[in-house]
């Protein structure tokens, strides 16, 4: 899924797409909602998408970053409990 969403084709330059994973910087249209999804997804509306499709962006490539940022998001999180869990064996069971 990784590799696909990273490096695959798309309707979103590939360097968008992996800055958003890795929680890089992006474009300065996307910043916002970039940060918002990153920080507080729960709270996203439409008006935050409305302001990124007036900057310029389609709602295919406001898909893509989304998914890209939350993907990235779920993965950090992923590798930060596995860290732990290796850090302290024997200790979540």
């Amino acid at each position: 899924m990784r590799r696909r969403l990273l490096g695959g084709p798309g309707v979103v330059d590939r360097a968008v797409r992996q800055a958003a994973f890795r929680g890089d910087a992006v474009p300065a249209s996307l910043a916002a909602l970039v940060d918002k999804i990153r920080r507080h997804a729960y709270r996203v509306t439409d008006r935050d998408v409305a302001g990124a499709v007036a900057a310029g962006w389609t709602e295919s490539q406001l898909f893509e970053v989304t998914v890209a940022t939350a993907a990235g998001c779920g993965f950090h999180r992923l590798e930060v409990v596995d860290r732990l869990l290796a850090a302290h064996p024997g200790e979540g069971s």
